[in-house]
């Protein structure tokens, strides 16, 4: 057990001098980078906003916010969610 906590330890040390390393210019242009990249949004896409949805990009995939609840959910759910209510509403 004591050997596992020495590893453990080690890749923690390990981690927080690589960030270390990094300068803080080249974190804030990773996050510049990151946050103004476009997100191409196909038909699904364009309806979802249409319907008040935000979307984001998250490990390169795109996740939508929630117009009534303001949670985060998979493109499949928002589109679920888009057309169980349109169907309510006939």
């Amino acid at each position: 057990m004591s050997s596992y906590l020495k590893l453990a330890r080690r890749i923690r040390a390990d981690r927080e001098e690589a960030r270390s390393q990094l300068t803080s210019e080249a974190v804030t242009e990773l996050e510049t980078s990151r946050q103004n990249r476009p997100i191409h949004l196909d038909s699904e896409g364009r309806k979802l906003e249409t319907a008040g949805f935000e979307p984001k990009e998250r490990g390169g995939k795109t996740i939508w916010q929630r117009p009534d609840t303001g949670f985060w959910v998979s493109q499949e759910m928002a589109l679920y969610l888009v057309e169980s209510k349109s169907m309510e509403g006939d």
